[in-house]
């Protein structure tokens, strides 16, 4: 009997269990990524949230496609503190601060080669976010916007490597309550589309063109961005242009900690934001402003006047919002009228503007050095009598 057919028995079999062995690993992979990954996202996901946020937060629903990297959030949910800014101490709110219909983000296994987040595109549906200011003048997510803006224990700490691409928002909602005049500012039908948002050199395929479309207390707004045809680094634009807005109105938002205090001013100016792939370099994010504030009047916090200005434009702004860098090449003041007083009882000019101005702590002084004690004298003996 010859041995070939034995060997190629032998063969088969070990092939077929080769084959057997990768179908269960890909039947495990299957149910952890489509039962056993949601299961554990949607029983610790809540939790997690709720004690970085300080509120209670819920879930409806979470899915996960392992073969496609789709993840789904179905129903997000997160309530106002009970302790709230607009109702008594151990009280519920009425309506959440923020409310999400659907959230859908499609990784890519280019994460694995980028050793960073590499994100295909993000789908937020039906966004609805409430905000309080009370008679107090606090807003009810002071806490957070604390929280957020703490500068870092470390400055030269790198920037987050990450890539975003194709950014949606659909249908969204912004309600602010403002108790003091008693008012509520709406903004729907918010539409946001942006094309990318990286810091690594990963280009992944663009299916969107800038776009911001909202209707703001009834009066429609849709600014669409356009592709530059034949562009090597796919460049897009989004072009924007704001109509003198007075100011007057919306002083009362300003935090009152300022050192100085706008009394009155029209706001105008145009801006474009350039979003740029080159070949063999890192994805760009570029805004390039200019702005006028025409019959500028700034006053001291007592309301006594500081600055008054037929015109205040800036010119040359140029933000890039990735390297964090900001820079205005030009500014110009038309017909400016400064009042400089050292009024009784203060020791200084503007003494009411610089003690509004938040102050750096100093640097602790070095401790001297301790003074070694002196040795002590030795006891004369008594002389005997």
């Amino acid at each position: 009997m010859s041995r070939w057919p034995l060997r190629q028995v032998l063969a088969g079999h070990r092939w077929r269990k080769l084959a057997a062995a990768l179908a269960a690993l890909l039947v495990l992979y299957a149910l952890m990524g489509f039962w056993g990954l949601p299961a554990l996202g949607r029983h610790f996901l809540p939790g997690l949230l709720s004690e970085a946020l300080g509120r209670k937060v819920s879930l409806a629903g979470l899915e996960f496609n392992p073969f496609t990297l789709r993840a789904a959030l179905d129903g997000l949910r997160v309530e106002e503190r009970l302790a709230t800014v607009a109702e008594g101490a151990g009280a519920p709110a009425k309506a959440p601060v923020l409310r999400l219909a659907r959230l859908e983000i499609d990784g890519s296994w280019r994460s694995l080669t980028a050793f960073a987040p590499v994100i295909a595109g993000v789908r937020l549906i039906e966004p609805q976010l409430r905000l309080i200011r009370d008679r107090d003048n606090r807003y009810s997510i002071d806490d957070l916007l604390a929280r957020w803006s703490k500068p870092p224990d470390d400055p030269n700490q790198p920037k987050p490597r990450f890539s975003v691409t194709n950014l949606e928002l659909h249908r969204g909602r912004i309600e602010f309550e403002d108790q003091p005049l008693p008012k509520t500012h709406q903004i729907t039908d918010i539409h946001v589309q942006v094309p990318f948002v990286s810091s690594l050199p990963v280009h992944q395929k663009v299916r969107v063109e800038p776009r911001l479309a909202l209707k703001f207390n009834g009066s429609s707004i849709d600014l669409r961005g356009h592709s530059l045809p034949f562009s090597e680094a796919l460049e897009s634009r989004l072009d924007l242009e704001l109509a003198p807005v007075d100011l007057a109105a919306y002083v009362g938002y300003l935090p009152s900690s300022l050192p100085v205090r706008l009394q009155a001013g029209l706001l105008s100016g145009k801006a474009t934001v350039e979003f740029a792939q080159p070949v063999k370099g890192v994805p760009t994010i570029t805004v390039k402003a200019e702005a006028s504030v025409d019959k500028l009047d700034l006053r001291e916090p007592g309301q006594e006047p500081l600055l008054t200005a037929q015109a205040l434009r800036l010119g040359g702004i140029v933000l890039d919002p990735l390297l964090r860098r900001a820079a205005i090449s030009r500014i110009e003041l038309e017909s400016p009228v400064a009042t400089v007083q050292r009024r009784e009882g203060q020791s200084r000019y503007l003494q009411a503007v610089l003690e509004a101005m938040p102050s750096t702590p100093a640097a602790a002084a070095p401790a001297a050095p301790a003074t070694p004690a002196t040795p002590a004298t030795p006891a004369t003996p008594a002389t005997p009598a």
